[in-house]
């Protein structure tokens, strides 16, 4: 497992987070099959971002705090449902947002190597992750070390202070 998974594993045993609702993404999968791993976490697979919401937003609703986990592409996919459930309702939920094509020196070269003619659109996407986010009115943390995982218990703070969804960005957990 992955440094920042263990921490942000660490973060979520300490604010009493035993839910993950994840849609498969490759940013979030360290954390995933931790949680899998482990018997005190409940692990819910969603097959799209916008299901994964709506469930995050009923465990919330049933008494307890979940970690949605998608990626920046699926954030596209579920906005109105976000701007329907933990928006309109006031429901503090925690968004773990896979930030893949991060735009960052080098990161179109290494994409075009990788991903040949899907580079501009994944380019694209990564470009549009914070000000969509900024948009929507979504508070958002980057984590990029271990030594950032502490922004989740922020996070948790900022969610139930403002009632409404915080998101989580990292490349890799």
């Amino acid at each position: 497992m992955g440094e920042l998974a263990l921490a942000l594993k660490t973060e979520l045993e300490r604010n009493d987070i035993r839910h993950l609702v994840s849609v498969a993404n490759g940013e979030g999968a360290a954390l995933y099959f931790a949680c899998r791993e482990d018997p005190t976490f409940t692990v819910i697979d969603a097959c799209r971002e916008g299901e994964a919401v709506g469930i995050g937003a009923g465990i919330y609703l049933g008494g307890h705090r979940p970690l949605v986990s998608m990626e920046n592409f699926g954030l596209y996919e579920c906005l109105d449902t976000l701007r329907a459930l933990p928006i309109d309702m006031g429901i503090p939920l925690l968004l773990l947002i896979g930030y893949t094509a991060r735009p960052k020196p080098g990161s179109e070269e290494a994409l075009r190597a990788r991903l040949g003619n899907a580079a501009t659109q994944a380019s694209l996407a990564g470009r549009w992750t914070e000000p969509i986010l900024d948009l929507a009115e979504i508070p958002h943390f980057l984590l990029e070390t271990a030594t950032d995982a502490d922004a989740l218990s922020r996070a948790v703070e900022l969610a139930d202070d403002r009632r409404g969804p915080v998101a989580l960005l990292t490349e890799e957990t």
